[in-house]
């Protein structure tokens, strides 16, 4: 079983650090979220607004396929805003 609260923690973590990583590993955690949210139901919803407002700030230097590959992960989920599906 997940320790929810111990994920949210982790990707707070992330979130507050998260321009020290790279487009790459920011790609695999809301890639990581997306399937933890889809396959296991744990919905972080402040999560999702931290990652919503990161993609559109990244959104001239992330590579068309890192975008597409967190939109098949995360552009269906319900908490997944329009200005999201819109990048």
């Amino acid at each position: 079983p997940l320790d929810k609260a111990l994920l949210q923690r982790l990707f707070k973590a992330f979130a507050l650090r998260s321009k020290e990583f790279s487009d790459e590993r920011l790609m695999r955690v809301v890639y990581a979220y997306g399937k933890l949210a889809a396959k296991r139901g744990i919905r972080l919803q402040r999560f999702m607004d931290f990652a919503t407002s990161e993609i559109v700030e990244r959104d001239k230097t992330l590579r068309g396929w890192r975008k597409v590959r967190i939109l098949e992960a995360i552009g269906s989920l319900p908490e997944a805003g329009p200005e999201f599906r819109t990048v």
